[in-house]
C-alpha cells in the first residue's frame, strides 16, 4: 500500500522515488521486537532501498543536515521514515524546522508495536 502511493504521487510529479528507508526506533530493546526488524528489512529489500537506522531523532536529524550538505542540490535523499510515536514529534520537530533543507521524506510510516505495514 505505502509503496503504491508512492508511485503514484511520484507519477504526478509530486514526490521523487524514495532510495532510503529509514527506521527511527527508540525501543532499544531489538531482539524482543524481532519481527518487527524482520518486516522491515523484507520491506527494504523489497523496495531495493538502503537501510539506515537510529535509536533517536536526533540522530535522524544528524544524518538529514549532513547528506544534505554534501549533496549537490542541497537536500538530503528522498526516503521513507518509518517511526514509533516515540520519535515521531521529535522527528516532525526538526522536519518543520529544517524546512529549508528541501529534506523531507516521500513518507512517513507510524507504527506503535506490532509489525508496521507495507
Amino acid at each position: 500500500k505505502l509503496y503504491r502511493a508512492v508511485m503514484e504521487a511520484h507519477s504526478w510529479g509530486a514526490v521523487q522515488l524514495p532510495t532510503h528507508l529509514v527506521w527511527c526506533d527508540s525501543s532499544g530493546e531489538r531482539e524482543a521486537h524481532q519481527d518487527v526488524t524482520d518486516a522491515v528489512v523484507a520491506m527494504q529489500h523489497s523496495l531495493g532501498l538502503v537501510l539506515v537506522r537510529f535509536s533517536k531523532a536526533f540522530h535522524y536529524a544528524t544524518w538529514l543536515t549532513s547528506t544534505a550538505g554534501t549533496s549537490p542540490n542541497g537536500s538530503a535523499p528522498p526516503h521513507i521514515l518509518i517511526t514509533d510515536w516515540r520519535e515521531f514529534k521529535p522527528c516532525n520537530i526538526f522536519l518543520d524546522k529544517e524546512s529549508e533543507l528541501r529534506s523531507h521524506p516521500v513518507a512517513m510510516l507510524l507504527w506503535h508495536g506490532g509489525v508496521p505495514n507495507k
